[in-house]
């Protein structure tokens, strides 16, 4: 950071940024994360993977209505696409499915027409944990993003199993699917993994669960 800023790369910094609040999101290391996300609001347009970067962090940080606020990029772009699927899973997280499915799926749409073969197996993570989906194609999806290096598909994968044992009514099972996330995510050091899974393995668990089914 501190050589783009002497050398004058402009173009690089947005890009830069958005690094650094995921590695800072992922670390837990609020303030770096603040000064990263500070500047990045003011670059939303220099870099068409920021917005989805923004949206990411907003739900991370549980501010579900913050994240669903953030301006979409041009279309046409890998960042558009991955914005999409961004707000779908944002969407999840605060239980507004019909959003999720919308989103969901245009990301899907957008994924496929541009061969973006991990954004597409991301897309159909987020939508199996609000729509029916034969138990087998679940199962050969999970394995598809098993095999991945991407930690939000691969960590991503295990949250939407446990949210999807929850919209199963197998809330037991749920729970130790939480607790599987919760173990892989100290395994990579990946805060927001094991956050979310703190969340759910909580006493308010349950109420939170069936307010979601509720809504």
């Amino acid at each position: 950071m501190h050589q783009i800023r002497a050398l004058r790369l402009d173009h690089l910094l947005a890009s830069a940024m958005r690094v650094a609040l995921l590695l800072a999101a992922l670390q837990g290391n609020t303030a770096e994360a603040q000064v990263a996300h500070q500047t990045l609001q003011e670059l939303q347009h220099a870099d068409p993977e920021v917005p989805a970067t923004l949206v990411r962090w907003w739900r991370q940080q549980s501010e579900v209505d913050r994240a669903l606020e953030v301006e979409a990029p041009n279309a046409d772009t890998y960042g558009h696409t991955l914005f999409l699927l961004e707000r779908a899973r944002a969407a999840v997280s605060g239980g507004h499915d019909d959003l999720a499915l919308e989103q969901g799926h245009a990301g899907l749409e957008e994924a496929r027409a541009n061969s973006y073969a991990e954004l597409e197996i991301y897309a159909r993570l987020i939508l199996g944990a609000v729509e029916p989906l034969e138990e087998e194609a679940w199962m050969d999806l999970m394995e598809s993003a098993s095999k991945t290096l991407n930690t939000e598909t691969y960590l991503g994968a295990l949250e939407m199993h446990a949210r999807r044992l929850t919209q199963l009514g197998e809330d037991r099972e749920a729970k130790r699917q939480w607790r599987t996330l919760q173990a892989r995510s100290e395994e990579l050091g990946y805060r927001p993994g094991m956050e979310e899974a703190f969340f759910w393995l909580s006493e308010g668990e349950l109420t939170y669960t069936n307010m979601i089914r509720q809504s």
